[in-house]
This record gives C-alpha cells, structure tokens and sequence, in this order.
C-alpha cells in the first residue's frame, strides 16, 4: 500500500479580507490504484494542455471576463508545465453557461460575422448544430469547427461499442443506402417517417435500421403498420403517398428515384405487421437496430423487440449531447441501458459534486457510488467548462480502456413546487409505476409539468392512450401521488396541505408524434425529444390542447 496526501484549497471572502484554508488529508490506496491515478491525471493535463493551446488565438479568450483570471495567470506564467496549467485551469476558470457565449454565438449565427475567423475557435464554423430542447424550450445553437480526428473518433466509437456485443455483428455484406439523400433532408416529421417506410419497405436487403432515440424508431414502426395499405399500393403502382409535405426541389428528386415493384407489393402483402417478429419476415437480412434507449428511452425496448423477434439485435446508441458530443459509449447491458464509459476524445469532461461542498473535480478523483453533474470543455465549439446539468453516477473504471464507467440519472432540474423540489427521477418513477399498471392501455412516453389550482400545486402527467384504449385516470392519479410521496419526503409532509393529488390527462392517438413533427419544424426531426418536464409554457399550451 502507498501512502496518498491530499491538500484541497479553499478561497473564502470575509469583507476586504481574503481568507484561504487549506485540509491535508493522508489516505492508503493500492499500487494499481496509484497507477490508474496518475494515467488519468496525465491523460488530463494532456488534453487540457491541447484545449489552451488550441483556442488561446480566439477573440473569446481574450475578451471573455470569465477567462480573465486565468488569462493574467498566462501573462505573467508563459512557459507553464502541463501541471501547472492543469492547477490554473482548475482554480481559476469558473463554470461557465450558454449567456457567457451567446454574444459571440449570435456574431456568427445571425450578426454577420460568420466569416469572420476565430471568434470561438481557431478559423470560421463548418456548420451550425442544434440542440436538443431537452425540457422543450427553444433549441440552443452552436457553431462547430470540424477537426481531422473526427472521422477516427466515429470508427473508435462503433468499435468500442459493439466489441460488448457477444456475438458480433457481420459487417462483410454489401452495405448500400436505400433512402436518397433529398428524402433526408425534409423537414417534415410525416413525410420524413412516410418516406422512410416507403423506401424500406422497397428494399428486402435492409440489413441495419438506425435512429438518435427509440422513439424515433417506434414512430417509424407506427407509420408502417397505419399506413401499410398505402404504402403497398404506391409500392406496387410507382405512385408516392397522398399528402406529403416536401421542401422546394425536393420532390423531382425523390419521383426520380421511385419506381414500381409490384412482385415485391405481392410479397409484402403476404406478411401480418402485427405480429411477433413481423420486421424480420419483411427484412430477412435484418441483422441490428441502433438507438439510444438511455433514461426515458427505455421504455421503448419492449416495443421494439417484440416487432424485430428475438433473433435482430438491439444496439444501444451513444450518450451525446450537442455540447459534448459523444459523452459515453453504451456497454450494450440488457439490464440496464444506462450504463457507459466516457471515452477520451479530447473533450475535458469534469464533474460536479452534487452533495456536500459540491467541488468541481477531475476523473481521478471520482468516488464509487457518488452522484455528479457534467461539466465539459469542448475545442470544436469554443466552450470552457460548460455547465451540462446531466446528472450520472459513477460506477467505476473499464478494465480494458480504463475510462470511467457512468450511470445515466437524468436531467438537472425536475418541477419546483413552492415546498419542495421533485427530481426528474422521482417523476420518471412515478411515471413507470403507472405504465406497470396500464401498459397495454397507453404509449411508453410521457411528460408532466407544474399544476396551479387555488393555491395548491401538484403536478400534472400527460399520457398518450392508444387507439380503443378505454382506460380511464380512476386509481392513476392515485398511483402518482402514492409514489411520489414515498420517494419524496417533503412531498408526503406538505400533501393535503400546500400539495394535492396528482393529475392526469391522457392525450388522443398519435399527440407525442405529432409533436415531434411540430418542434421538427425548428429543431432536425432526430433531435426532437418528449420532455420529462415541460418547463415552456408554449409546450405545456400544447399538450393541453391536445389533451381528450
């Protein structure tokens, strides 16, 4: 065993004077763990040593008042070791959040200063990217700088993910892509799914379906199964379906590309898409379907493997974010989707206590069990130490890659009521014990927001019943409030006082992908997410609006 000595600075004001503790703490750990340690923090101040170097050229560095102290810092330090700049990036940039970029994001997206270089990054943007409007609010937008190793990020990002597949996967059959490329680039979330199906549905060789998130991928399946007598008819005739919204010079590209197959209609036909296993019968050569099923997700699972049969395995996407990238790659556990490793692609993720001092730490100091938020610094967008608000668990360290091991818990946040704060993960419990019940009466999706009536809050779910379904909310709302009170303590003493039964309103056939293919409007169809919390107001409206 060697002995570890850890001193933690902390800096406090009392009035004009500037008053600094410091705790030295003395522990034992294993030589392996001393090993792993210093890996890991080497590892860091290598890719903290790249992230300055890289961005030090930008008008953002030099102006930001968040990067000020750490700019005086390499005024008067300009030769620093890879130890000390680690030291000053940690003790002196602060957590930063999207106004401490949004002048500059608003000079290239819509100021006129698109072309002008290195505002956030070294050179002008390559493209704009959105986010994904987690709690239903207008989507964020970030300019990107595309760098050469991305290209290589990707292949080690499909390799470290299906290397926990036990059987594999055949890549040595002739891959080709059914779907046109004008038929990717419509807006509209219908037409989008429409023609998705209708092209798949064309090609028996389909051997990889993909989407972001599983609910993209059921939406898809939905399409089919509703409109599988026009599909087959426009499959066998050469004709295109009633009612498709296309962008300008999309259609003659898309008409150009179709034609009639009337032996394959005839095959289809023969085939019930209701049935267990019915996407294998369409799709022989159907080998894997790829989506994120992370959190909410999960729901979507069952769903799933029931269409594709036992035989097609399900991938579990990527843990991205649009501020980070690719956050964790999926261990592909059936048990639990949740689980990743954060790989290291020169992106410095740093985590957040989320109890306690709540200390912005590095990977080597992560503790077993423990809750953090991410904070990540991110070159390819300009971001220092951005506030993601994702909150994960660690679990541990890969064995092989030695990168961290994370528990995807959900989003910062949930719904403040004037007495208490009920976590996302509270709701999302809540949410589950009620499809436990009624699963075969309601979609696997929901979303829930703050209910006011004379002055006792609640909170309001939204469920979206299935077509016959003839549930009704009687003992549902009872089930909500049950759980909630025994996960949340404040809650159950504040209930019947401040707080009442929860409510529910269920929502017509097809509300959630109609909603999708609204926000599709302003956000790329695959980012579209149902919200856990609709915190906007004008998402709330709608959801109401289209409540039975």
């Amino acid at each position: 065993m060697l002995k570890k000595t850890t001193t933690t600075t902390t800096t406090t004001s009392a009035g004009a004077k500037t008053v600094i503790k410091k705790e030295i703490k003395t522990t034992f750990e294993s030589a392996a763990a001393v090993a792993l340690r210093l890996h890991l923090t080497n590892q860091r101040r290598g890719v903290i040593s790249d992230f300055v170097t890289t961005l030090n050229v930008t008008e953002f560095y030099r102006t930001a008042p968040a990067l000020a102290a750490f700019r005086q810092y390499l005024e008067t330090n300009t030769s620093p070791t890879p130890a000390e700049l680690e030291e000053a990036f940690t003790n002196l940039i602060p957590i930063t959040t999207f106004e401490d970029y949004k002048q500059f994001l608003d000079r290239i997206i819509t100021g006129g200063d698109r072309e002008t270089p290195d505002l956030l990054f070294p050179g002008i943007a390559n493209y704009i990217i959105n986010s994904s409007s987690t709690s239903g609010g207008k989507p964020k937008l970030f300019p990107v700088v595309t760098t050469d190793d991305i290209g290589k990020q990707m292949l080690e990002v499909h390799k470290m993910k299906l290397r926990h597949l036990a059987a594999g996967i055949d890549f040595d059959t002739k891959v080709e892509n059914g779907v046109p490329l004008a038929v990717k680039l419509i807006k509209h979330y219908p037409s989008l799914l429409i023609l998705h199906a209708l092209y798949g549905l064309m090609d028996q060789n389909v051997g990889y379906i993909g989407s972001v998130f599983s609910s993209t991928v059921l939406d898809w399946i939905h399409t089919i199964q509703d409109h599988k007598d026009e599909l087959l008819d426009c499959i066998e005739k050469g004709t295109l379906p009633q009612g498709l919204v296309f962008d300008e010079g999309l259609e003659d590209a898309i008409k150009s590309s179709w034609s009639a197959n009337p032996s394959r209609a005839q095959e289809l036909k023969q085939i019930n898409f209701s049935q267990e296993s019915w996407m294998k019968a369409v799709w022989p050569k159907l080998q894997s379907v790829e989506a994120g099923c992370g959190g909410p997700f999960a729901a979507g699972i069952p769903k799933i493997r029931f269409a594709i049969g036992p035989s097609v395995k399900i991938v579990f996407g990527v843990y991205g974010c649009t501020e980070g990238f690719v956050v964790g790659i999926s261990l592909q556990d059936a048990n639990n989707p949740n689980l990743f490793q954060i790989p290291n692609f020169g992106v410095v993720f740093e985590y957040l206590e989320t109890r306690g001092n709540k200390a912005l730490i590095s990977v080597a100091e992560l503790k077993q069990g423990e809750r953090y938020q991410l904070v990540v610094s991110n070159k390819s967008l300009g971001i220092w130490r951005y506030f993601l608000g994702d909150i994960v668990e660690f679990v541990g360290f890969h064995p092989a890659t030695k990168n961290p091991i994370i528990q995807y818990i959900g989003r910062d946040g949930g719904i403040r009521l004037v007495p208490c704060l009920v976590t996302e993960s509270e709701i999302l419990k809540a949410a589950q014990a009620v499809f436990d019940q009624v699963k075969d009466e309601i979609k696997g999706e929901f979303t829930s927001f703050a209910d006011i009536l004379g002055g006792r809050e609640t909170i309001t779910f939204c469920f979206e019943r299935k077509p016959d379904s003839i549930v009704s909310v009687s003992g549902l709302e009872d089930v909500l409030t049950s759980v909630l009170r025994q996960e949340n303590t404040v809650f159950d003493a504040e209930f019947e006082g401040k707080l009442r039964k929860c409510v529910i309103h269920f929502l017509s056939p097809g509300s959630f992908s109609k909603y999708r293919s609204w926000k599709a409007e302003t956000v790329g169809s695959g980012q579209v997410k149902i919200p856990i919390v609709a915190s906007n107001l004008e998402v709330r409206d709608w959801f109401l609006a289209h409540c039975l």
